[in-house]
């Protein structure tokens, strides 16, 4: 029960942090993804599967709430989840730098293909779609913004994955 409270506890910090916090900073900085890099951070590097449904959530939050500009986030997120087990599992199953940020890297790309498709499917059921430049252009800053914040997690990782095993391991 105190490991769920933990989990749940840690999903709204960080979906509060973004919609309210991050979305809330200057271009190009309030195109930061924090819940899907911290996902993968937390799945391939630190070892904790359950926060795969932390994209899921994330997705149907979103989708809500009506919290971001693409239609049907819950379908983008699902696929990015997919593709961070099978990327992680078959592609980048060591632990360092380069494979998390790929990993991350190739969700979002999974996030941008979705939303592309998505919104020219719903151009043919009338629906306003958002134009291929703002998803693109969102979806590549992400991938930078990403691949910075692990970049300066990472020297922090030895600390940070401890203290991280400690907290949610510790309840089990």
């Amino acid at each position: 029960m105190i490991k769920t409270l933990l989990y749940l506890a840690a999903f709204l910090t960080l979906f509060t942090l973004e919609v309210s916090f991050i979305h809330a900073l200057p271009v190009p900085f309030d195109r930061m993804p924090l819940m899907l890099t911290s996902v993968v951070f937390l799945y391939l590097y630190v070892g904790f599967p359950a926060v795969l449904w932390w994209l899921i959530f994330h997705g149907i939050l979103l989708q809500v709430f009506v919290l971001d500009f693409a239609p049907f986030h819950l379908l983008a997120y699902i696929a990015a989840a997919i593709v961070t087990v099978l990327a992680s599992k078959h592609v980048f199953s060591n632990r360092s730098f380069y494979g998390v940020a790929s990993t991350t890297a190739l969700a979002i790309v999974t996030v941008l293909l979705v939303e592309i498709l998505l919104s020219v499917i719903g151009t043919f059921f009338g629906q306003v779609s958002v134009p291929f430049g703002i998803l693109l252009h969102v979806r590549l800053w992400g991938i930078a913004l990403s691949a910075l914040v692990l970049l300066l997690l990472f020297p922090l990782s030895t600390k940070l994955r401890g203290a991280l095993h400690s907290l949610f391991q510790h309840y089990t």
